[in-house]
């Protein structure tokens, strides 16, 4: 991306000030924040937002991306009242420039959504992904992987409530959705079984609680492989259910398993593999 644009710099007639210096700009930024480096990612996310200022001006689709992009740094980073600055300055451009039933007026009210749930305000929380997921519908159809998304993240916020029989009808929802348009062996699938049974889980139903972990587990070791953190995570959370259901063996069992990868892939003294240990020695 540096190289991108040193190279734009110097073949554009427009120079700093171009779109496509912008879009290099951002790309950086994005790289940045994937590595964790807040500061770095500002820096250029937010010199592609001076850029698209000059050059698009305030009321742009392009502007409200590198505001909802600076939004997605400062949520990153935990300073949620900059990151909803950011996502309703993105959220107003793009109701006025695209309308309120467009895909990308969905993302930011996804966003803000996202930020009041870790903010602990659920209900508004509720309030913003309901309308995302009334444009997801009427934009995509019911039976969309996005769709699907935006029913988990309202069963996300039911589950954090204490809500479990709205989260299980709206993780439902999601689940049929996913199997029936990306399969039994994708990794999505396995994520909303795990959803579906941390919220038996918090309800005190061990069984199926277990049953949705072992599935998650199967298709966790198919499409990931037995050596994968996340399959880890499946184990642990099928020895969890076991010992809470007095299946001691099994327990152990599970416990056993899931302690070997974290301790291979993460190493000793990672949180993960000291949590999974503490459970393993609850056991007996």
């Amino acid at each position: 991306f540096r190289t991108a644009v040193e190279v734009r710099l110097a073949t554009l007639g427009t120079g700093e000030n171009h779109p496509s210096t912008a879009a290099s700009y951002s790309g950086m930024g994005t790289v940045f924040l994937s590595k964790g480096d807040h500061g770095r990612a500002l820096e250029y996310l937010g010199k592609a937002l001076d850029i698209k200022l000059a050059t698009l001006g305030e009321k742009h689709p392009g502007t409200a991306i590198s505001y909802s992009s600076l939004g997605n740094v400062h949520s990153d980073k935990g300073e949620h009242d900059k990151a909803l600055q950011y996502f309703e300055k993105a959220l107003r451009i793009t109701l006025g420039t695209l309308g309120d039933r467009h895909l990308s007026t969905a993302v930011s009210y996804g966003s803000i959504a996202n930020v009041h749930y870790s903010r602990g305000d659920h209900d508004k929380a509720l309030e913003f992904h309901s309308k995302a997921l009334k444009i997801t519908i009427g934009t995509l159809g019911e039976k969309h992987p996005s769709t699907a998304a935006s029913y988990s993240n309202m069963g996300s916020v039911y589950s954090k409530k204490g809500d479990h029989d709205k989260a299980l009808e709206y993780y439902g929802k999601a689940l049929e959705i996913t199997l029936a348009t990306l399969g039994d062996k994708h990794p999505s699938t396995a994520i909303l079984y795990g959803s579906r049974g941390n919220t038996l889980f918090s309800k005190g139903d061990y069984n199926k609680a277990r049953d949705c972990y072992l599935k998650a587990l199967d298709i966790r070791r198919a499409t990931l492989g037995e050596n994968h953190t996340d399959t880890a995570a499946s184990y642990s959370n099928v020895g969890l259910a076991c010992n809470k259901k007095g299946d001691m063996s099994e327990a152990r069992k599970h416990l056993t398993r899931a302690l070997d990868i974290f301790t291979s892939t993460l190493g000793p003294d990672h949180p993960n593999t000291r949590e999974c240990a503490e459970s393993l020695a609850a056991c007996g």
